[in-house]
């Protein structure tokens, strides 16, 4: 409870503990105000480093959906080899280069589903870069991708309609669908990621 002071010594005492508070009270202020100024400031640059971030992201995913939808035709090219056709010296002259970014270019003119893979994977790891908690779906994905890999060498293709081509056609099939679950899988978490405000946030 407030106390007047009745003498010269109360009042000095009053007076000197009334000062200690105010310096107290002043630094305490002080301290908020600076606290308070970086936090300002932590919440605009986080935000403008944010937007930058995220444009980003947005722009390589764009260019890895182009990469993805130019892989999968010459993967569909490629199976011509499960009709008695070589694929080896193969290049694509079906679609325009105008608009396309230099990883499509190079998927669509490639010569062999290993070297269209590698341009591939090549671009869905540095998107993965910018979002690792991809990490385990792309590597699900790239082990498939490279597992393909041993059907489209057509000097190992046997004979078509022969038992060894049946077993061969079954082994595809089998590695072929392990190709397109992880490919989902991995898509599905891209796309889940390029979107997410906590990845934002923790990448940020």
């Amino acid at each position: 409870m407030f106390k007047i002071p009745k003498t010269k010594k109360e009042a000095v005492g009053f007076v000197g503990k009334a000062l200690w508070l105010g310096s107290r009270l002043h630094l305490i202020a002080v301290a908020l105000g600076v606290v308070g100024t970086i936090v300002v400031q932590l919440l605009f640059g986080f935000w403008d480093f944010r937007g930058g971030h995220q444009a980003i992201v947005r722009e390589h995913y764009e260019e890895t959906l182009a990469a993805h939808i130019e892989f999968q035709r010459q993967l569909e090219r490629f199976n011509t080899v499960f009709e008695g056709a070589s694929v080896q010296g193969y290049v694509s002259t079906d679609a325009p280069d105008q608009a396309t970014s230099p990883i499509v270019n190079e998927i669509r003119h490639a010569a062999s589903y290993s070297s269209a893979a590698q341009a591939y994977i090549r671009k869905i790891n540095g998107v993965s870069r910018l979002l690792p908690g991809t990490e385990d779906e792309l590597a699900e994905y790239v082990d498939a991708i490279t597992a393909l890999n041993r059907f489209y060498v057509a000097a190992e293709t046997p004979e078509i309609g022969s038992v060894d081509g049946v077993i061969f056609y079954g082994e595809f099939r089998v590695a072929l669908d392990r190709y397109i679950k992880t490919r989902d899988a991995y898509l599905e978490e891209l796309a889940g990621e390029v979107g997410s405000y906590w990845r934002a946030v923790r990448n940020s």
